[in-house]
């Protein structure tokens, strides 16, 4: 009779555990344990429903009804109806589409759930709300173009609901969990009337292929690896500081960015700027070159300029992807560079990242990954780099005293 009973019990765990790596499979198995993959599709099939409400049934019944009003209102001159309406129009859908990407990438959770940081850069600068700002100006340019006294008077009253939604519910929210940097910014970020110089700093600071590598980065990661952090905690919003780790494989640097309110420059070895389309890449994405087994200054004075700009900066101080997922042997002249910075330190350490993409795999595989965040470290607080590199490796290297992360495929 016991014999039955273990068999049954081990069939039971054993479909359980089936159930797990199935819905580990499709990246919910995080979510599912915290809260329900049930309630996490009904939020995304609501913000799509919304979506889908602002950017095709709501025009669709504006126009609709500007057809009924138009024959009672003056018509538009023709000199206003086709050049300035496309200008008009693609400018609001410049906007919104950077708006809603940059905060996407870097409010995290967005939109989704509520955004974690606070955005009051790049296109943020240019007006306040920048995806309703944009919206709004879409609709007037398709209203231009159509000849549409109507639809303009419409989208002028879509503003006005948007206005005061921001005025009385959007903005109070923001103050309540950001405080002083949402009044800091609401102080210098114009509401209505933008800042035209800020689209060109916004290209400038965070250029299109950065972000749209971000996007795809965000949307691919967790389907493959199930992506999740620890200690994020320990991320400064602000100010620089250096950001050391542990590499893995070929995208380390987009997995960190997943989960930073703000692009980061990245040291890489000058064999990936020796061909042209590799050198405008790895640019756009933020590295910068240091030659390899070798004293680089050139490139210890940009990580330098860059941190007392308050920009973060990371390096990998095994120079190299490892073949076996170990630790390399790191050169004692990286942490004596470090300690004389003397600027804040802050390790990661990627777990389960050798599994996920091997320097010898072609393609990568379906697993588990972890970032982990640990606190910062102060180079001021050691007494000489010896000691810094104690601490340092003992971080970056955590995944050694981690059992091994299992591929799903």
């Amino acid at each position: 009779m016991s014999c039955f009973v273990q068999n049954d019990s081990a069939r039971e765990e054993k479909s359980r555990g089936c159930r797990k790596q199935k819905l580990a499979f499709l990246g919910y198995a995080t979510i599912h344990q915290r809260l329900g993959w049930r309630l996490i599709i009904m939020k995304r099939l609501v913000v799509w429903l919304k979506a889908l409400f602002c950017f095709a049934l709501l025009p669709y019944i504006m126009i609709r009804l500007s057809q009924h009003w138009d024959p009672f209102l003056p018509q538009i001159p023709d000199w206003w109806a086709l050049a300035p309406g496309v200008i008009v129009t693609f400018s609001g859908a410049y906007v919104a589409l950077r708006g809603y990407l940059i905060l996407a990438a870097l409010g995290k959770e967005w939109p989704f759930g509520p955004t974690r940081y606070l955005i009051d850069k790049y296109i943020y600068r240019f007006v306040r709300h920048p995806i309703y700002w944009g919206y709004v100006v879409f609709l007037t340019g398709v209203g231009l173009w159509r000849n549409s006294t109507a639809l303009v008077l419409e989208t002028l009253a879509v503003g006005l609901i948007l206005l005061a939604w921001v005025l009385l519910v959007e903005d109070p929210g923001l103050k309540r969990r950001f405080g002083t940097r949402f009044l800091e910014y609401r102080r210098s970020a114009p509401l209505l009337c933008p800042y035209w110089k800020e689209l060109y700093y916004d290209v400038v600071d965070y250029n299109w292929i950065l972000l749209l590598t971000a996007t795809l980065c965000r949307k691919l990661f967790p389907f493959l690896w199930n992506v999740k952090a620890e200690g994020l905690e320990h991320v400064p919003q602000e100010g620089g500081f250096v950001i050391v780790c542990n590499h893995v494989n070929y995208v380390d640097g987009f997995l960190m960015g997943m989960f930073l309110n703000r692009p980061v420059r990245y040291m890489a070895t000058d064999e990936l700027f020796r061909k042209p389309i590799t050198r405008v890449l790895f640019t756009l994405w933020g590295a910068f070159p240091k030659r390899r087994w070798s004293r680089d200054i050139s490139a210890l004075r940009k990580m330098r300029k860059w941190l007392s700009e308050g920009q973060p900066v990371c390096i990998f101080p095994e120079g190299q992807r490892n073949w076996d997922g170990g630790p390399v042997l790191v050169g004692d002249e990286v942490y004596r560079f470090l300690y004389s910075c003397q600027v804040p330190i802050m390790c990661v350490s990627l777990l389960g990242a050798h599994e996920a993409f091997p320097r010898w795999a072609k393609l990568p595989s379906f697993t588990e990954l972890t970032v982990k965040f640990f606190p910062m470290i102060q180079p001021g607080e050691y007494q000489n780099a010896s000691d810094l590199r104690k601490v340092i490796e003992a971080r970056i290297f955590d995944f050694v005293n981690q059992p091994p992360i299992e591929r799903r495929i």
